[in-house]
């Protein structure tokens, strides 16, 4: 029974490859894991600390059985706890939102390649 807190219509998927590295000025980059990727936005962890709505910008390699492909993104911190951060995407295109779905679409929890 859906009691209403799950009202994603989006894919999201934990089941693939994915380089990441976020920065605050696209100048300097670090490291990141990503947790959660969806064509919404992702849930990473990382030493660094953010800010909830602090802009940020996403480097991100996703590789899959059939598709690889890589973006930089902007995003919107959306929450935090801890080391790990909720953020939102901005400004994707439809093409590369259809990319993610499909990617998302392709790989289970099973799939996790880290």
């Amino acid at each position: 029974m859906n009691d209403g807190r799950e009202r994603r219509t989006y894919q999201r998927s934990d089941g693939f490859h994915c380089d990441a590295q976020v920065s605050r000025d696209k100048d300097q980059w670090c490291d990141v894991v990503i947790c959660d990727l969806s064509s919404e936005g992702l849930k990473f962890q990382t030493d660094e600390q953010f800010d909830v709505g602090e802009v940020v910008w996403f480097d991100l390699n996703v590789t899959g059985f059939l598709t690889s492909f890589e973006f930089i993104a902007e995003g919107i911190i959306r929450n935090k706890d801890k080391n790990t951060f909720g953020a939102s995407f901005e400004g994707l295109s439809n093409d590369l939102k259809i990319h993610i779905d499909e990617a998302a679409r392709n790989f289970g929890p099973k799939d996790i390649l880290y």
